[in-house]
């Protein structure tokens, strides 16, 4: 295949992916891994992380959500991004901090990336975190071309990961603050996340939370 030709696979595969494409993608189109070496080397394409590739002159984002994008494509490296967003429960789901990220978060930090699937994953990625949930299709939607819980789920599991209930508490009314959501609302994801939780501090977050929405 001639370099033209090398390309203008490349731009095809990575048009429906911010950019992006996997090593295992490129091979499956024809594109051979020494092709790819020899695009990097020439800046052509740069690779943000190991079998994860991006156009250079693909229009650039927001740093942090290209290497949430990145990260993700690369738990399936031979599945183009546009197979993968329909509701799947066996997808790898972004949740907690990292799905709050999806949807605009300013307060959490994001030490790893947490996913959830309903099929047991594992990774040697020490960046990426897998749980094994199973999501309803209320639970999921999509955040910046990612499969990620609702704003409501994804703080209801802040609480499952023993999140501190005053920043849980800040980040739902930053998310209530946003008009996107209501205190009701995701109390009643915490309730159907936690079901059984007779936590005094639970109570008071969903007290607070009730009471907060009221406020507004």
């Amino acid at each position: 295949m001639s370099t033209l030709a090398n390309l203008r696979t490349l731009s095809e595969l990575s048009s429906w992916q911010a950019g992006f494409f996997t090593t295992a993608q490129a091979t499956t189109s024809g594109v051979l891994p020494a092709t790819l070496t020899r695009l990097l080397n020439a800046g052509v394409v740069t690779r943000p992380q190991r079998g994860v590739y991006r156009m250079t002159a693909a229009p650039a984002n927001e740093f942090e959500h290209e290497e949430i994008f990145a990260t993700w494509l690369a738990t399936d490296p031979q599945t183009p991004a546009t197979e993968r967003i329909a509701y799947n429960p066996n997808e790898a789901i972004a949740a907690g901090p990292l799905a709050l990220k999806l949807h605009n978060d300013p307060i959490l930090h994001l030490d790893r990336y947490d996913f959830v699937s309903a099929k047991r994953r594992q990774t040697n990625n020490p960046k990426i975190h897998y749980r094994q949930r199973h999501l309803t299709r209320e639970e999921v939607t999509l955040a910046r071309g990612i499969p990620a819980m609702t704003i409501e789920r994804a703080i209801a599991d802040l609480v499952e990961l023993n999140v501190d209930l005053s920043t849980i508490e800040a980040v739902a009314e930053s998310q209530i603050l946003r008009g996107v959501t209501t205190g009701t609302e995701i109390n009643k994801a915490i309730t159907a996340a936690l079901p059984n939780s007779d936590s005094t501090d639970v109570q008071d977050l969903i007290h607070n939370l009730e009471n907060l929405w009221v406020s507004r």
